[in-house]
């Protein structure tokens, strides 16, 4: 969480978001529960507009799954396969927006 107020920190000083947010993780990354329930919140996280999260094997669709259907967030949030397909989703809603 101290990396994420730092990031805060830093846009409110530079004008804030919103964001279309495309995540993709290294094979053996962890997203602490803290920062998943913050993520998650509808009071928090208020840049964020989307979150599309990239997922290349088993162990980070098991994680990805456990925070939409565990930590449930309430802005809209898919997951892929491919950075191509987040593209394409991400730039869809963009244009409904």
């Amino acid at each position: 969480m101290e990396f994420v107020q730092k990031g805060y920190d830093f846009l409110d000083e530079h004008g804030g978001g919103p964001f279309y947010n495309i995540y993709e993780f290294h094979s053996f990354s962890d997203v602490d529960p803290e920062v998943r329930e913050w993520a998650a919140s509808p009071t928090n996280n208020s840049y964020t507009k989307i979150d599309a999260i990239v997922i290349s094997n088993f162990p980070q669709k098991i994680l990805a799954d456990f925070y939409v259907r565990i930590n449930k967030p309430v802005k809209p949030t898919r997951i892929f396969n491919s950075l191509e397909k987040a593209f394409d989703w991400v730039h869809s809603e963009m244009d409904r927006m």
